[in-house]
């Protein structure tokens, strides 16, 4: 929660706080959740190969509670940017420990459970970081934009100081259980890390497997189905952000300055986010359900970072998108007003499309493994009944 309202407001605070040109704040903000989504990835590979989940998860919790500590600093002092600096690589380097770790500590409980549990649980995660990402972003949001930042990165710390003394507190009276999968040979390297990318170097394995399932349909077909819902997102945006520029125009011709807030409900935006929202709640849980059960036993933490690390990869390519569209184009200025964001848009449905499309072809040929670790630690393969 905490680290959602931040991370979502950085804009924001950048703008108001340290006098950031709004495009600037929003590559700055990219690079930022892109570091956010990357830390999970080492975060893994470090539970994967030397500590466990839980110590990962409690270390990372404790990180973040210093990096919420530290931004309250920068509130209070905001002629020290390198506090700013310090207290973000804190976020980067705690959201690295506990985002997807947590999913895989929850998860491992269910060893010997049957998929279903497993799957169940991730939907129930989800929906709760969802729910905690919702709580964020309104309430945390509105205390630090509209009362006080210091007093919002305050709250942030204290949620955060109450998770962590729930997790060690959690930890007396239930032991975690760590799958004896961690002892697995080196050698059982893992498949193809996304179906995207269809394995080629390896022979093609049984089609008889079934596909994993995940709150209703295969995972690979919600994941297809949020893959259409991004494209149809991006199309939204576009006609919302063309009829904007109209009556941005329109009011410009008033006595309206430069950058002044355009006369239009917001309401605008409720298809948009809906699409949005309703993609990632198919996209997160489905590749996390898939990589969980593709993925070799001694690389779960591993599984589960990949999600955040294609976030990862897309935010800093949405930077350098945005620079290459600023360079090339007078679509972006500094008063969106004037902008012709709705281009953008555009651009970015058509390759959304073509995303979708490759994902497809994919999809189709992708073979699943049958991967299974039961609460041995051994590959099972569940079949079809023909």
């Amino acid at each position: 929660m905490a680290m959602s309202a931040t991370s979502s407001n950085l804009i924001v605070y950048l703008i108001r706080k340290y006098n950031v040109k709004s495009i600037d704040a929003a590559q700055i903000s990219n690079i930022v959740r892109g570091c956010v989504q990357l830390a999970p990835v080492l975060g893994a590979a470090a539970s994967d190969a030397y500590f466990g989940c839980y110590p990962v998860v409690a270390a990372g919790a404790a990180i973040s509670l210093l990096s919420f500590v530290v931004f309250t600093l920068t509130a209070a002092f905001p002629s020290l940017p390198a506090v700013l600096y310090t207290a973000v690589c804190l976020l980067a380097v705690g959201n690295g420990g506990t985002r997807y770790n947590a999913a895989t500590l929850g998860a491992d409980q269910f060893a010997g459970g049957g998929e279903r549990g497993r799957d169940a649980f991730f939907s129930w995660y989800f929906a709760c970081l969802y729910a905690s990402y919702v709580a964020g972003d309104t309430a945390l949001v509105y205390l630090q934009d509209s009362v006080s930042w210091a007093l919002g990165f305050g709250v942030c710390a204290a949620t955060t100081a109450l998770g962590l003394v729930a997790l060690l507190a959690g930890s007396r009276p239930s032991p975690w259980t760590a799958p004896s999968a961690l002892a697995a040979s080196p050698s059982r390297l893992p498949p193809s890390p996304s179906p995207c990318w269809p394995p080629s170097s390896s022979p093609p394995r049984s089609s008889t497997a079934s596909p994993p399932r995940c709150g209703g349909g295969s995972s690979l077909q919600r994941v297809g189905i949020g893959h259409a819902l991004n494209v149809a997102s991006m199309v939204v945006a576009a006609l919302v952000e063309r009829r904007r520029i109209r009556v941005a125009h329109a009011h410009a011709h008033g006595a309206a300055a430069a950058g002044d807030a355009v006369p239009m409900s917001a309401a605008w935006l409720v298809a948009q986010l809906a699409l949005t929202g309703a993609e990632e709640a198919l996209h997160l849980p489905g590749n996390t359900a898939l990589f969980y059960r593709e993925f070799p036993g001694a690389l779960r933490s591993t599984a589960t970072a990949m999600p955040p690390l294609s976030i990862a990869v897309g935010s800093y390519l949405s930077t350098a998108f945005v620079g290459a569209v600023r360079r090339a184009t007078g679509w972006l200025p500094d008063d969106l007003n004037r902008s012709q964001l709705d281009r953008v848009y555009w651009t970015l449905a058509l390759l959304a499309a073509a995303n979708l499309c490759y994902f497809l072809v994919c999809a189709i040929t992708y073979r699943y493994t049958g991967n299974d670790v039961d609460g041995d630690g051994e590959a099972s393969h569940t079949l079809d009944d023909k």
